[in-house]
């Protein structure tokens, strides 16, 4: 920051054609200018992206029976990072339909699934991608590294858990809820 000023201090000593108000003017609103969209960038936000498409409740459906088996509520934190909740199960015939996560450590060992934070730390990395977030498979117990990108016009999501490199992964397509009149349940 202090370099940009001295750069602006040298431009405007250099061209004397400038009025005197002019360049004063451009030494208060220039900083602002610079730092505004910077400090938002390294918050997570650009100024130039949409309105936030990634928070609302999502479906998630099991990779083997292709049905749905839960709803995921991703929710912005006021620190500017991305979590997700498990708002509701829907079990399979053969299935519990209060599960645990058995296979968990930690403090998650034996606790319920529903309202299970299985989400955390996901951030904003470009207008339509998020990463450096990690996931939980409840029935695994295992955690994963976690990218998503928001395809089809915020209707979708494609979630991606993988270990190390993005390569050695899976990917699952999350739809946006909707309620029964075909509106969004966000």
């Amino acid at each position: 920051m202090k370099k940009i000023l001295k750069l602006l201090f040298q431009l405007i000593r250099r061209h004397s054609r400038l009025c005197h108000s002019f360049a004063l003017h451009l030494l208060v609103v220039l900083p602002t200018l610079i730092v505004s969209p910077l400090s938002l960038a390294a918050m997570g936000q650009n100024p130039a992206w949409p309105r936030e498409q990634l928070t609302g409740l999502w479906e998630q459906y099991d990779d083997d029976t292709k049905q749905l088996s839960s709803l995921v509520r991703l929710v912005q934190l006021p620190d500017g990072h991305f979590e997700g909740v498990v708002e509701k199960i829907i079990p399979g015939p053969d299935e519990d339909p209060d599960p645990k996560c058995t296979k968990c450590e930690g403090v998650r060992k034996n606790q319920r699934v529903l309202g299970m934070q299985i989400i955390t730390n996901l951030r904003r990395t470009d207008v339509m991608r998020y990463e450096k977030g990690e996931i939980l498979d409840p029935d695994s117990g295992d955690s994963y590294r976690l990218r998503i990108s928001v395809i089809e016009n915020g209707q979708k999501l494609e979630v991606r858990g993988y270990l190390g490199l993005s390569f050695f992964g899976r990917s699952q397509i999350w739809l946006r809820a909707m309620n029964q009149a075909g509106a969004s349940k966000n």
